[in-house]
């Protein structure tokens, strides 16, 4: 009787064996290229971090009002309660949302001029350390959408700048854009701190803040622009709300942007507006 065993094919296993050092010598003769990729990525990560503008996150937390505080409710007895504060929270937080409260805000806070300057190939925007104060006359249109550029050349003296076509105008005392105005708008010109500068386009003066600092400030770029009401609003109306204790109707309110004492300026006088 044959062995069975004797027609099957016989598997043996094959151990390949991997030469580390040959494997090691061929990556050591382009030794360069890796340095090369290596200080390419680290450059690239260096430059976006130091010239990317930062993202701040600033939030808040609110307690909504219950408008049904203090009043018996038939509805809480047959267990409808905790649907009725729950609608309530929605349609409070569709409140803070709303145009109207954004825009009472803006149009209270005094965000009508921003003030930039740029450092290391940045344009930063300056709040609460800028070193100079735009103080322009509302009852007087003023161009929005366009920079104006600042360099001082003393400490009472400076250079203002803008070259600009078709530029739309803001009335500040009424509210509301001028309506089919468009100009040109250039200034070249030394002026005194101080002075009131105007033109057909513009009316406003520049006044130093205690912040200006003589050494510093001179090898500085500066500018400034004039913004409306109805743009500021879309700056500051994409903030994220979210209710964190439906019981309590507590809600937090996030913005994100790039200063973040602007930022908490706003959340205080939006909450303070809609408190």
């Amino acid at each position: 009787m044959a062995n069975v065993n004797e027609n099957l094919p016989e598997f043996t296993e094959q151990q390949q064996s991997v030469d580390y050092k040959a494997l090691l010598f061929k990556f050591y003769r382009y030794w360069y290229l890796f340095a090369v990729t290596i200080f390419i990525a680290l450059s690239i990560a260096f430059i976006f971090n130091k010239y990317t503008p930062s993202v701040y996150e600033v939030k808040t937390t609110v307690l909504v009002k219950d408008k049904s505080e203090n009043k018996l409710n038939p509805q809480d007895l047959l267990g409808m309660g905790l649907f009725n504060n729950m609608q309530n929270l929605q349609n409070e937080i569709g409140v803070l949302t709303s145009y109207s409260l954004t825009y009472r805000t803006v149009t209270r806070i005094g965000f009508e001029v921003s003030y930039f300057t740029e450092d290391n190939f940045i344009t930063k925007e300056l709040y609460r350390d800028t070193p100079f104060e735009v103080i322009m006359d509302t009852a007087y249109p003023q161009p929005v959408g366009i920079q104006f550029n600042v360099t001082f050349l003393s400490s009472d003296k400076f250079r203002l700048e803008t070259k600009n076509q078709e530029v739309s105008f803001y009335n500040f005392s009424l509210r509301k854009p001028v309506e089919g105005r468009k100009e040109n708008v250039t200034l070249d010109g030394i002026f005194t701190v101080g002075q009131v500068i105007q033109d057909k386009n513009f009316k406003f003066k520049l006044l130093l803040t205690d912040k200006f600092d003589h050494q510093k400030d001179l090898d500085r770029s500066f500018s400034f622009n004039f913004n409306s009401y109805d743009k500021l609003v879309k700056e500051f109306q994409g903030f994220n709300i979210e209710p964190i204790n439906r019981e309590a109707s507590i809600v937090e309110i996030k913005i994100k942007g790039n200063n973040v004492g602007k930022l908490a300026d706003f959340l205080n006088a939006l909450t303070k507006e809609y408190l």
